[in-house]
């Protein structure tokens, strides 16, 4: 499932235009963007909750060359990253699913 097909999705089961849809669908991803991007966790009930995570900087050998045993240590930087906690009664509902 696209975009798209959300948008038509949204449309038919509130009733309103493909228009209106897109619009409030792009106003929702928006804050939930602007949030997260700010630090904040974006928590929607029944869904799930949208939680930035900041990974510290590591120091780490790589080999260098495959097969040896030479290895360099790089530096890998600092970085934030999405993480996405599906809530229980999402995870419920997906499980309840298998193979249908």
């Amino acid at each position: 499932m696209n975009k798209t097909d959300i948008v038509k999705m949204v449309a038919r089961r509130a009733g309103v235009s493909e228009d209106t849809a897109l619009r409030v669908i792009d106003g929702v991803t928006s804050v939930i963007e602007l949030s997260v991007a700010c630090g904040e966790e974006v928590w929607l009930r029944g869904f799930g909750r949208f939680k930035p995570q900041d990974i510290p900087a590591q120091r780490r050998p790589v080999p260098v060359e495959r097969g040896t045993r030479k290895t360099v240590v790089i530096d890998i930087p600092a970085r934030r990253t999405l993480a996405f906690v599906p809530a229980q009664s999402l995870k419920e509902r997906i499980r309840d699913r298998v193979g249908e």
